[in-house]
């Protein structure tokens, strides 16, 4: 919330610290900068992702989007991939 006392969103997310799952209704479109943002690595490595085919994402009017669906997909792949080593 603004400190006019309005929201100011931007595909559903308010602010970082904000970030989560319910966010996000799992078929609408998340431009490629907010899924940047929700996991914490640059506009650049999303884009490689993508281009490399580990997130499915899709354009729309010269942007990409993906959905938070997909986003839990590549999460739990990269977690798949870490199998058998220690993460902490």
């Amino acid at each position: 919330m603004t400190k006019s006392g309005t929201n100011r969103q931007t595909s559903g997310i308010q602010t970082k610290g904000e970030l989560d799952n319910t966010a996000f209704d799992k078929e609408r479109p998340i431009r490629i900068e907010d899924v940047a943002v929700y996991l914490g690595i640059s506009k650049k490595t999303v884009q490689r992702q993508i281009q490399n085919g580990k997130l499915i994402a899709f354009k729309i009017g010269g942007r990409w989007f993906t959905q938070m669906a997909c986003i839990q997909a590549y999460i739990q792949q990269q977690l798949a991939d870490t199998q058998g080593r220690q993460l902490c």
